[in-house]
């Protein structure tokens, strides 16, 4: 349910920021030529290849030592298509070439990513569901060499349900392209950068069909590793900065960092029947980094994001839960004659 009012939000969103666009900007204006070039017109189609990666951390759980697991999932490759402000992106993983180790299990993952690119509003929604979790810093617990020959410890019935919408303003929008950064629609020509501010809401559900037990070598009995279930929500503020560095013969270099202060309401099922009622403050962390070639025609580049949440969702244990994405492209773009009426929701 929490989930489908996000969404809501988001068209919502969206469908206001349409309107603004409409009635208080005129194409001339939205940015300075001498900054940007913009290729919203034409058609892009690009290659992709995706990998994303769910991780959850529990700071000084065992013995003053920390558990951090990880999913394992295997990179997805497919096609997109870019035009004006349509985007659509199909990937999908193949046999034999999905560069997961098979010592660390096998991870069921689904996700869903929904944006709104525009000079002033970055709009920014995803969901994922992952199931299938491993230890990731086992030789915290087990010699060296022990992975070498043996499998992680892997947790097949632990999953994490995540449902996250951002929402951020540009202020130096006419000189600094968020499209440029994130999709090669625009081509950054001088190097700029611009503060930002925005909102952040997010709910993220864990459930596990048994309780947590790595193995007889590694036998673990705290109590909140007992988990059933965990459901929790936040809302928060953010803000921060991003740059995009024009180099020369077209290629680009991109950073940005946010960070915000949240809001997270929790609520934790144990086997035992407990139920643990938590609200508490947290912080959140973003940063992506890209570097590309984007020329009149061909473009390509490598884009990463993390996000990272750190709060006390979980009793008295600090959780950090963090999502990352990697995006490799090349794609081309073709010119075609305008569609007249796609200019009257352009933002």
């Amino acid at each position: 349910m929490f989930q489908k009012h996000l969404l809501s939000i988001f068209i919502f969103c969206v469908f206001s920021s349409s309107i603004f666009g409409a009635n208080h900007d005129t194409i001339s204006s939205k940015y300075d030529t001498n900054y940007i070039i913009s290729y919203r017109d034409w058609f892009h189609v690009t290659l992709v290849g995706i990998n994303q990666q769910s991780g959850i951390s529990l700071i000084k759980a065992i013995d003053e030592k920390d558990l951090k697991f990880s999913t394992n999932n295997p990179y997805s490759f497919g096609v997109g298509i870019d035009y004006e402000w349509l985007t659509f992106e199909y990937s999908k993983s193949i046999k034999n070439i999905e560069s997961s180790s098979k010592k660390k299990g096998n991870t069921k993952s689904t996700s869903l990513r929904l944006g709104y690119t525009g000079r002033k509003i970055r709009i920014d929604s995803y969901y994922t569901k992952s199931r299938g979790y491993y230890l990731k810093n086992i030789d915290d617990f087990i010699p060296d060499g022990y992975v070498d020959t043996t499998e992680y410890p892997r947790f097949d019935d632990l999953s994490n349900k995540t449902f996250a919408l951002s929402f951020y303003y540009t202020f130096n929008y006419k000189k600094y392209s968020n499209m440029a950064a994130l999709w090669q629609i625009d081509r950054q020509i001088k190097s700029a950068g611009s503060p930002v501010i925005g909102l952040l809401t997010l709910w993220e559900g864990l459930s596990s069909n048994q309780p947590f037990h790595f193995s007889d070598t590694l036998d673990i009995d705290e109590d909140f590793l007992k988990i059933k279930s965990a459901d929790y929500k936040r809302i928060g503020i953010f803000g921060g900065y991003m740059h995009t560095f024009s180099i020369i013969k077209k290629f680009y270099l991109h950073g940005a960092i946010t960070q915000g202060l949240f809001y997270s309401y929790g609520t934790i099922n144990n086997y035992d029947g407990e139920q643990i009622n938590k609200n508490t403050l947290g912080v959140s962390f973003n940063y992506r980094i890209s570097v590309g070639y984007n020329s009149k025609r061909l473009y390509a580049g490598v884009l990463f994001v993390k996000d990272t949440f750190i709060g006390d969702a979980f009793a008295s244990k600090t959780v950090f839960s963090s999502h990352d994405y990697l995006r490799i492209l090349v794609g081309y773009r073709f010119y075609i004659k305008k569609r007249n009426w796609m200019k009257k929701v352009y933002m």
